[in-house]
């Protein structure tokens, strides 16, 4: 666990871009986000998600997040999350 409170910008930053991926295709509903207060731990990763969801052009903007449109490749990262949810 150690890793994660070291890197917990960066982990926050990826499962943020998750879950607003995730409302983009649909596989989450935007209740999912909408419903929060911000005294729970992982408040900062829907916040993320939010400010994510509301920029301009975000749909087309978050199409590209996981794909070699944000210069990653997409095996990179699958083993991100993969580290991710091991933790």
């Amino acid at each position: 666990y150690t890793s994660i409170f070291l890197h917990g910008t960066l982990f926050q930053a990826i499962v943020g871009c998750f879950l607003a991926r995730a409302i983009v295709d649909e596989v989450l509903p935007p209740a999912f986000i909408s419903n929060r207060n911000n005294s729970h731990p992982g408040d900062e990763v829907i916040e993320k998600a939010v400010s994510l969801l509301s920029r301009e052009h975000c749909t087309a903007r978050l199409e590209k997040i996981w794909g070699p449109g944000d210069g990653r490749p997409v095996a990179e990262l699958k083993e991100v999350i993969a580290q991710l949810v091991e933790e």
